[in-house]
């Protein structure tokens, strides 16, 4: 298998997960829940794949980059 092959398969788990993104337990979960964080569920196990975190997370900062934008020009209009 290629290293890029490797990397689409590694499944970290939630504890894992708020390490690399260095946020609190509670905080990953309210963003499954609650904001559509993407994970994969094997069986009573919840796991996450960094490069489907990684491009939610760009897609979530791109649309809140959007978002401010669009209020700095309504304030200005």
């Amino acid at each position: 298998m290629s290293d890029n092959t490797l990397d689409m398969l590694q499944l970290l788990s939630e504890r894992e997960m708020t390490k690399v993104l260095g946020i609190k337990y509670s905080m990953i979960r309210k963003m499954r829940i609650e904001d559509g964080l993407p994970f994969v569920s094997l069986g009573k196990k919840i796991m996450y794949r960094p490069r489907t975190v990684q491009k939610w997370l760009e897609e979530r900062e791109a649309e809140s980059s959007n978002k401010r934008c669009l209020n700095k020009v309504r304030r200005i209009y």
